[in-house]
């Protein structure tokens, strides 16, 4: 589950495998004024010590927050991950090249920098059944639907067969192609 922890105690509670927490600066005024919800860097912070060591923090590194990074790298040793920004210009996306010496830095510091962005790997559904490309970059790609959740049920490690699964307001029962 990778959050921003809006509602951190639900977060912690729901028993989720790993946890990754949005934290990209070691100020709370900037993460704050950044992602434009004043509190949000108190309840991240709280809730990935909370769950430490249980817990990847995820930074997106903007060019101006390097040395926060450093920081959460002290912070929470050998569980920061480091993501490019993804920014947009026009109707175009681009991901922030990072210069050599700021890749070892945060390396040296033990921050994991996986190549490139997750888009191409990785989707997020909501629990409407929207599916976007990222957690945090909202492009709408399309919609889940019933049946390929029925389809996906039945692949080893998921839910079994009339399991139920909360998904925020709604409630999915595996193995069911029809809603109602």
């Amino acid at each position: 589950m990778v959050t921003n922890a809006f509602r951190p105690d639900a977060v912690k509670e729901c028993g989720a495998d790993l946890v990754e927490v949005s934290l990209d600066y070691a100020s709370p005024v900037k993460h704050d004024n950044y992602r434009g919800v004043p509190g949000l860097w108190s309840r991240a912070y709280w809730l990935a010590k909370e769950l430490y060591p249980g817990v990847a923090v995820r930074a997106t590194w903007y060019g101006d927050n390097t040395e926060d990074i450093l920081w959460l790298a002290s912070e929470f040793p050998g569980r920061v991950v480091c993501m490019p920004a993804v920014l947009r210009e026009g109707s175009r996306y681009y991901i922030l090249e990072m210069d050599q010496e700021t890749r070892s830095r945060l390396r040296d510091a033990g921050v994991i920098l996986p190549r490139g962005c997750d888009h191409s790997r990785f989707a997020t559904v909501d629990p409407y059944l929207n599916v976007y490309v990222c957690p945090f970059v909202r492009i709408y790609v399309g919609k889940f639907g019933i049946e390929a959740l029925d389809r996906l049920s039945r692949l080893k490690g998921c839910p079994a067969a009339g399991q139920t699964i909360k998904m925020g307001r709604r409630n999915l029962v595996i193995g069911e192609t029809s809603e109602g």
